[in-house]
């Protein structure tokens, strides 16, 4: 590219202090080189401080720091140096930075000599340059590395029209001249794959690396060893012979391990090897050369590497790209060398064995001919009824078979070699053909084909080789015959072109021969194959498989011979046509092979080819008896009677097994497998003996259809062949034969085989029953449901249903279907679910098992565990299943899962009741220990007076938690005792609202109440009851706000008797009304205007009023709306008893004597403290031993006893007393209240029992009511 010089601009000048602001505008932006300009002291130099430079060097300056293509400058005489970033690369690292402001002349000394004249050009001149990939060799990555550049020198010119200075834009081209160089040496490399051998590979591949001495100065190949015995060696000219023989001896240990390792090994060359640079190459690379899949190379390339170009990355690309590309070469060369010599070697084998075949047929005519002639003699001695003229009627049509066999074979040969010798002469081609045809016409009439001949006499006669035409001929005819099992075959002849006068033939006459037939038709991939040698054909469907593909073969080359056509046309199913078309005259023949007449036709040719025909066996007509031939004893001895079915397609071989067996079994005989699977699929038989080679399905096939039907799979099936060989009887037992014979085969050893088959066939029938048995026994016996299914697709693949083939007892007990065998599941439940035939259609098609749990709506609410596996007895519908009702089971698992559940569920209540007990018992023990509190300090008797109402409260509050957890504890265990009166309902509300009402008036509630004026009778315990209705009421009067309106209503009808406490509280969500009766349910405690409590009122409330026979109803319309708890009663009959009198303490209460005793000294305060305030004389001690040794000098009239005491207990103390000082009454105090207790107290001779925290005003009544009745 070309720059001219910068135009001046007009730069304001600089101060001669070189401010960084100055420095900034003479060296603009952020590179590296304008921070590098900037910092330098530009003073200390010849170019002196920035202020004083030239304008137009700024500009040039400016110019090229702010552009990214590689630019600089030359300054001044000395053609100082000033650049840009995108010149550093082609100064490399040993210039930069070192470069910047120094000579020109001394950065690049190693090229000044090549650009000197252009430098001095420009600066005499003032006339700019250009270079264009110019090849120099810098001091940069190497000493002398090859550098190719795109560069222009412009002028800077001064206002006077002198040069100042240098600009030069420059781009390095390097890359692109070197790669272009490489591509252009593997593209001749390329053209080496054209080489026919491997030497003319090597040579091709050096030739083009020898016009590439820049990358590759010198080349070497060796290829088959590492010597040049046996190899092919080429060898680059770049060095002579000699060098090349020192430098691989010296190489000689990196060869050995480049063999070894296959690694590529670098080698140097010292002195370097001289080429047309400055420098030659001073290292070689030694590469293993593969064209096979051997572990150790085929042999070695050298490639001498450049001085002048680095070995970088693209430079070893290029390296092993040479070397791909040789050993494509060599391979190519290799697989047309091994090509060429396979084609050679099958030419040679196929001359070898056509002469062998030609050889053999001359070997077997002699005997041949040494057998027909006594047949034939025998044949026409032998009365007609002897039994010796059957063998030997079959022995003579065998014979001729085999010497028509052996004719083709010896013709084929001989025209194969070019050595037949055709006879040439006129013929009536008419009538000759036409007696040829009706040679075939008993044949044809046999076999139910029509047989048409269509051959008018031609103008002419035509030159043939009589013997030539009849194998044409009756080839043909043969053929048709053979592939036709009904229908026609026409046969015609006729002539066309220029026909001549006189009984001449004309020029370009010709005539055709058509031989047309209705048979099974050619494929269309077959049919360019039917003239080659040795092809039998595979399209199947003729009446016998038998031939040895030379027929038209043979056909083909004696057309040929007499310089005609022949072609073929065929339609599969349709039928086939053949033509014959031969030229007219004799100009056309080798004039030696043309004679007037020959010795006429052979009669015996016809006859063979006939008699073959008439041994083929017909679909209608039974096969030819054999008389007389009988198997020996020995061979028979404990066979079985039994029916054998025999195939062949040859009418004397079915013949002969057929005589061979039918003295000892019933024999049925069939020419082919299709005819035998039909046979076999409607009788019965105990073994079969078949041919390999059938017509219209091959032994193999047959015998792949009899194995696949179920019945038939252990049929013993023995197979005939010609093929003899180990390889050829393990082939037939691989494919399932039970037994392979090879032809010939003798009756001995035939008998000894089938009868073998049958015995081993009946032990296996023997083992399957007893095994059949056993099945059956386990089947019947098993518990588990059982049954074999066979499923039932649609025409889309997805299973509708299934039929039960096999179902065992256990079936019906475990599904409640009867009569399943022999029906579909649709018929028994139409409506099932179609996931169950989902799952066995997934187990038919993938043919693995499947094991699942399923429930069944239709079978009456039943689960199922199924284990379902494809059934092994060869049909991919077929399914069995084992499966068990497991519905108890599942029953006992929800349960155990439900009651899980349950247990979670009351454990997580639990834990929340225990969280809620801490904060209840908290909130009384608060309000306690703050009443105690205040009556330690000084105050007033009315605030000691509140202080004793807080701890009555508070306590009785305790108590009342402490009573509610008691009673819950009671109703879980059922031990809950009630005593039943006749009670007023009306009175039992009345009691619970007393108890009540502290509550309700402390909340500031309006209560009203509503009852009738006459009784509502009912029967229950007091107590309870009125704990029902209080917990009501009490609830009531917690979850309503103060100054909220409480109602109470009694009432009774026909359902019962009715008692509702109704608020206008919170209210409860209408779909937690049932959850309020749960133990420890807590309904929304989220609500802030909900109060803290057990959660156990209500349920308790509930079980009570279930123990009376009722229960307690919730109704609320919602959060907001108030709630309403109905208790219901049944109405009793009779009179409500009055309320019992309240007694009187009796006046002599207050001279009791009361002894207490509790280990607890703050516990007996209290009571000590009431007792006396009654007027009692007391006295307290801590144990038992204290209590006996105060008894001895004062004697209590009552002794109230603690039962948990250390040391002695309470019970042991009782016993004492009641032993020594019967008369003193006992009341126990204890922490423990339940119902066991009670009744242990009582039996131990205490009065009452009371739990703590006492009533301290009951145990004061309890203390007089005892006295009195002790």
């Amino acid at each position: 590219m070309h720059h001219d010089a910068p135009a001046p601009e007009a730069t304001p000048p600089l101060t001669a202090a070189d401010t960084p602001y100055a420095l900034a505008r003479a060296f603009p932006g952020h590179s590296e080189m304008a921070r590098r300009m900037r910092g330098m002291d530009w003073a200390a130099t010849t170019l002196g401080p920035v202020g004083g430079w030239s304008p137009n060097l700024l500009a040039a300056l400016s110019l090229c720091l702010t552009s990214r293509f590689p630019m600089h400058i030359w300054w001044g005489p000395d053609l100082r140096l000033f650049y840009n970033d995108g010149y550093i690369p082609l100064l490399g690292p040993g210039k930069h930075p070192a470069a910047l402001a120094r000579s020109g002349r001394e950065v690049w000394a190693e090229v000044w000599d090549q650009i000197r004249p252009m430098v001095e050009g420009v600066q005499q001149g003032a006339e700019a340059t250009w270079s264009e990939d110019l090849l120099m060799f810098f001091d940069r990555a190497l000493p002398q590395e090859e550098v190719y550049a795109t560069f222009s020198f412009s002028p800077i010119l001064s206002g006077d029209g002198s040069v100042e200075g240098l600009f030069c834009a420059c781009s390095e081209t390097t890359g692109r001249v070197v790669t272009a160089r490489r591509v252009e040496t593997l593209r001749r490399l390329g053209l080496a794959t054209e080489a026919h051998s491997a030497g003319e590979a090597c040579a091709a591949a050096l030739r083009a690396l020898d016009a590439n001495p820049c990358d590759i100065p010198f080349a070497r190949i060796e290829w088959g060893g590492t010597d040049r015995a046996g190899g092919a060696l080429a060898c680059s000219a770049a060095l002579p012979g000699e060098d090349w023989d020192t430098l691989m001896q010296r190489w000689a240990p990196q060869c050995r391990q480049l063999h070894d390792s296959g690694a590529a090994q670098r080698v140097a060359i010292e002195p370097p090897h001289a080429a047309p640079w400055p420098h030659g190459g001073a290292h070689a690379l030694l590469l293993p050369l593969r064209v096979g899949t051997a572990d150790r190379p085929d042999g070695t390339l050298v490639l001498g590497l450049g001085l002048h170009r680095p070995f970088d990355a693209a430079y070893e690309d290029f390296i092993h790209l040479v070397q791909q590309q040789v050993e494509r070469a060599i391979g190519e060369a290799r697989s047309y060398e091994m090509e060429r010599h396979r084609a050679e070697t099958l030419m040679e084998l196929d001359r070898a064995k056509t002469a062998f075949f030609s050889n053999l047929s001359h070997e077997f005519r002699t005997p041949i001919t040494l057998m027909l002639g006594p047949l034939e003699e025998a044949l026409a001695h032998a009365q007609a009824q002897d039994e010796v003229r059957g063998h030997l009627q079959l022995a003579h049509r065998n014979t001729l078979r085999l010497r028509k066999l052996v004719n083709n074979l010896l013709d084929f040969s001989r025209l194969q070699a070019g050595r037949a010798q055709a006879r040439f002469i006129p013929v009536d081609l008419a009538a000759l053909t036409q007696d040829l045809a009706s040679n075939f016409r008993s044949a044809f009439e046999r076999a139910g084909v029509a047989l048409e001949v269509d051959c008018p006499p031609l103008p002419f006669p035509l030159y043939v080789d009589r013997g030539m035409w009849e194998d044409v001929v009756l080839n043909l005819l043969g053929n048709a015959l053979k592939f036709t099992l009904q229908g026609s075959v026409r046969i015609a002849l006729e002539h066309g072109g220029g026909g001549g006068h006189g009984g001449t033939a004309g020029t370009g006459s010709e005539v055709t021969l058509t031989v047309q037939d209705s048979g099974v038709g050619i494929g269309a991939a077959e049919l360019p194959h039917i003239f080659e040698r040795f092809r039998v054909g595979r399209h199947g469907g003729g009446r016998t498989q038998e031939g040895t593909g030379i027929g038209l073969a043979l056909v083909q080359e004696i057309v040929h011979l007499h310089g005609g056509t022949v072609s073929a046309e065929s339609t599969p199913g349709q039928g086939s046509v053949f033509r014959v078309r031969l030229r007219a005259g004799c100009a056309h023949l080798d004039p030696q092979q043309i004679a007037d007449s020959d010795a006429g036709p052979s009669p015996l040719r016809a006859q063979s080819y006939v008699q073959e025909a008439m041994g083929w066996s017909f679909p209608d007509l039974p096969a030819p008896a054999v008389a007389g031939l009988h198997a020996p004893d020995d061979a028979a001895a404990g066979m079985p009677r039994c029916r054998v079915l025999v195939v062949d397609d040859n009418a004397d071989m079915l013949a002969y097994v057929a005589s061979l067996l039918s003295p000892h079994m019933e024999t049925v005989s069939v020419p082919d497998g299709v005819q035998a699977l039909e046979q076999l699929r409607s009788s019965h038989y105990d073994l079969m003996l078949a041919d390999v080679m059938l017509p219209r399905m091959d032994g193999f096939s047959l015998l792949r259809a009899v194995r696949a039907l179920p019945d038939l799979q252990l049929l013993p099936v023995i197979l005939l062949s010609a093929r003899a060989g180990q390889e050829a009887h393990a082939e037939g037992l691989a494919a399932g034969a039970d037994d392979y014979v090879a032809k010939p085969f003798s009756a001995r050893d035939l008998l000894a085989r089938v009868a073998a088959a049958l015995a081993r066939a009946r032990k296996r029938a023997e083992t399957a029953k007893a095994a059949e048995i056993r099945y059956r026994q386990l089947f019947d016996a098993i518990d588990e449901g059982f049954c074999i299914i066979e499923l039932v697709f649609d025409a889309a693949g997805r299973p509708i249903d299934y039929r039960f083939l096999e179902v065992n007892p256990a079936f019906k007990r475990h599904t409640g279907l009867v009569d399943a065998a022999g029906r579909t599941m649709r018929e028994l439940i139409p409506d099932l679910d179609g996931e169950w035939f989902e799952r066995y259609g997934r187990v038919a098609t993938l043919r693995e098992p499947l094991r699942f749990e399923q429930y069944s709506e239709k079978l009456d609410h039943r689960w199922f565990d199924v284990f379902a596996f494809p059934a092994d007895d060869g049909q991919p519908c077929r399914v069995g299943i084992l499966f068990t009702d497991i519905s108890a089971r599942k029953r006992a698992e929800r349960a155990l899962q439900h009651s899980e559940r349950r247990l979670q569920e009351t454990d997580r209540r639990k834990d929340e009741f225990l969280a809620t007990l801490a904060h209840e018992l908290r909130n009384p023990l608060a309000a306690i220990s703050g009443a105690v509190e205040l009556l330690r300090h000084p105050m007033g008797q009315l605030s000691k007076a509140r202080a004793g109402e807080v701890l009555g409260r508070q306590v009785r509050h305790m108590v009342r938690l402490v009573d509610e957890l008691l009673d819950v504890s009671r109703i879980s265990r059922n031990t809950i005792e009630l005593t039943r009166e006749p009670l007023d309902l009306r009175r039992i509300a009345g009691q619970a609202i007393e108890f009540a009402r502290p509550g309700i008036d402390e909340r500031g509630h309006r209560l009203s109440v509503e009852e009738p004026a006459a009784a509502i009778p009912i029967e229950g315990d007091n107590v309870r009851l009125v704990q029902v209705l209080s917990n009501l009421l009490n609830n009531a009067a917690r979850y309503t706000e103060p100054g909220g309106r409480i109602t109470v209503r009694c009432w009774h009808d026909s359902a019962g008797a009715h008692a509702e406490v109704g608020d206008t509280g919170i209210g409860i969500p209408t779909d937690r009304l049932e959850d309020v009766f749960r133990m420890f349910a807590q309904v929304d405690r989220s609500d802030p205007r909900s109060k803290p409590g057990l959660g156990v009122g209500l349920a308790l409330a509930q079980r009570l009023a279930q123990l009376h026979g009722g229960h307690v109803e919730a109704r609320s319309a919602g959060p907001g709306q108030g709630s309403a708890f109905t208790l219901h009663l049944p109405v009793a009959q009779g009179t409500v008893s009055p309320p019992a009198p309240q007694g009187k303490a009796p006046a002599e209460a207050a001279r009791l004597k009361v002894l207490v005793v509790d280990d607890d000294e703050d516990a007996a305060y209290p009571i000590v403290t009431v007792l006396e305030w009654s007027g009692m004389e007391t006295q307290s001690v801590t144990s038992g031993q204290a209590a006996l040794g105060l008894l001895e000098r004062w004697k209590p009239d009552v002794a109230l006893l603690d039962l948990g005491m250390p040391g002695m207990d309470g019970y042991t103390l009782a016993r004492h007393m009641a032993a020594t000082h019967p008369a003193v009454a006992l009341i126990a105090i204890s922490g423990w209240g339940q119902p066991e207790d009670v009744a242990r107290c009582r039996e131990a001779g205490f009065s009452t029992h009371f739990v703590k925290p006492v009533d301290l005003d009951a145990v004061g009544e309890a203390v007089r009511q005892v006295a009195q009745r002790h």
